[in-house]
């Protein structure tokens, strides 16, 4: 070690990858009109981000927000399906300014029911639809 204050190997990497899950988890939990909806695939909950649907489920309840577990049937992320949560007021609010957008895509105006054809549906790159989605991830 050159100087007192630098981490020996391990635990710099041990800081990486925590810092790596917390990144990850704030793709759920930091949420809001910057970003109305996020989700991770339930398997990576607990295998890699040492966390549980129920505890994610709870934090959202407590911020407000409303959640989805979607089966790897009803979605293709992970092996065993993906949960969302969103901001049901932030995303309505995203939706109706682009409504225009979704009705002339055939996409639903329902915040829940726009999270659902998002997990299940995708929308080609480049196109108006596709803004819309990256907006509600925060993009």
């Amino acid at each position: 070690m050159k100087n007192s204050r630098e981490l020996p190997p391990d635990e710099k990497q041990q800081d990486t990858v925590e810092q790596d899950r917390q990144r990850g988890l704030e793709q759920i939990r930091n949420l809001g009109s910057h970003k109305p909806m996020g989700y991770l695939p339930i398997d990576s909950l607990s295998l890699y981000f040492h966390s549980s649907v129920e505890q994610e489920i709870e934090r959202a309840r407590q911020k407000g927000f409303r959640y989805l577990i979607l089966s790897s049937k009803e979605c293709d992320i992970g092996y065993e399906g993906a949960l969302f949560i969103y901001d049901a007021s932030s995303l309505e609010q995203l939706l109706e300014k682009n409504k225009e957008i979704l009705v002339k895509s055939r996409w639903p105006t329902d915040p829940e029911a726009f999270v659902r054809k998002v997990a299940s549906e995708f929308a080609g790159e480049g196109t108006k639809l596709r803004k819309v989605i990256d907006q509600a991830f925060g993009g």
